[in-house]
């Protein structure tokens, strides 16, 4: 058990291209068998997400935060965040403790905890009039790995 970092490089992770205008799946973090994952209330989430020209998503993108069950298309929302938080502050800085308060993932449960289960899938959705590029793209997000 222990606190990890899930990037567009962690195991299980896939990236992909958001349909514009549309909320699309740009990152999903299938949970592996064995394991389960647990985040708290207010997990900082950390993103800086360009096009193919290397231009950044407009403020006006939205980012939506959820999980999805094996077999569903729908997802259990956890928050739903503006991007212009991420887009004003420098990646560097999105690490300092003091200015991350509207980058934070809410937890919509009684214990402010929510364990994800082995086979789940933690997705990010985005819905921008521009489509990401996860050549010149960044995201990630700490939780707490849990081995069964």
């Amino acid at each position: 058990m222990g606190e990890i970092t899930l990037n567009a490089s962690s195991t299980g992770v896939t990236t992909g291209v958001n349909t514009a205008n549309v909320f699309t799946d740009v990152f999903k973090m299938k949970v592996q068998a064995g394991t389960n994952l647990r985040m708290r209330n207010g997990t900082p989430l950390r993103m800086k997400l360009h096009d193919s020209s290397d231009a950044e998503l407009p403020n006006t993108t939205e980012v939506l935060i959820g999980i999805r069950v094996p077999g569903q298309k729908q997802l259990s929302e956890l928050g739903k965040l503006s991007y212009q938080p991420f887009a004003n502050i420098s990646t560097a800085n999105q690490y300092d403790k003091d200015t991350e308060t509207r980058r934070r993932i809410p937890i919509p449960t009684k214990t402010r905890l929510l364990k994800v289960i082995e086979d789940r899938e933690i997705v990010v959705q985005a819905k921008s009039s521009a489509v990401v590029d996860w050549t010149k793209s960044f995201l990630e997000l700490d939780c707490e790995e849990i081995v069964l």
